[in-house]
């Protein structure tokens, strides 16, 4: 763990906070990850976060959409400790997890919401300042979920794999409906050698009122696929 942080530009301090972070991750009762060996987790949660957001970096108002077990939202909550964070997680077991986490780790920048994101979009209209979205679905999805809570200028980052250019049809559809401009593409390489990218949008204009549209929508009646 501390070569991977070393060579992530990572202080010793924040590294601990981190392995802290993902034994209590792999240790949780709830399943939040598919693997149970801690390297192979700080690859896969850790180095997957700090290598892009070395280059973008982060600050102001954040929002962690479906945030499952904490990342990217607690990793870079730890990461960047001037940031302030909102896990939005609608499942109330990962939910309590998340606030055992925070709790645990002394995270005061960090709170938990259990509230459906769509509900939060209302509530907490053009608050945000960036939003980051991992391992939730599609990217018109994505841009749907995030659009109503950044304010104008607001940046929203989605973690892809390879294959995200099969996306691209779809989210270009929902960015133009939803005042979304694609910024910029940033492509990594992780120590297993998995080729991951970082997509980021900026909200260019307001978010049309229609949004965000009734929970259950944004998947039954996805913007990209309508004509």
């Amino acid at each position: 763990m501390t070569e991977i942080c070393r060579g992530l530009g990572i202080d010793e301090e924040c590294c601990s906070v981190l392995e802290r972070y993902i034994k209590l991750l792999l240790n949780s009762p709830v399943n939040l990850t598919s693997t149970r060996d801690l390297q192979v987790a700080f690859v896969k949660h850790i180095e997957d976060v700090a290598i892009p957001f070395s280059i973008t970096g982060i600050k102001g108002d954040c929002i962690d959409i479906g945030s499952g077990g904490g990342v990217p939202g607690i990793v870079l909550a730890i990461l960047f400790p001037q940031s302030r964070w909102t896990l939005s997680e609608s499942r109330r077991p990962k939910a309590t997890q998340l606030l055992r986490f925070v709790k645990e780790l002394s995270l005061s920048s960090v709170e938990v919401s259990n509230e459906r994101v769509e509900k939060l979009g209302k509530t907490h209209y053009e608050v945000f300042d960036n939003a980051v979205i991992r391992a939730v679905g599609r990217a018109d999805l994505c841009l749907e979920y995030a659009a109503p809570l950044l304010k104008p200028s607001g940046s929203v980052f989605l973690f892809k794999g390879p294959n995200w250019r099969d996306e691209l049809r779809y989210s270009a559809k929902a960015s133009a409906t939803l005042g979304m401009d694609l910024a910029r593409i940033i492509p990594y390489s992780l120590s297993d050698h998995s080729q991951r990218y970082l997509i980021e949008y900026t909200k260019i204009s307001s978010t049309p009122n229609k949004f965000p549209r009734k929970p259950g929508l944004a998947t039954k009646r996805p913007l990209g696929d309508m004509s």
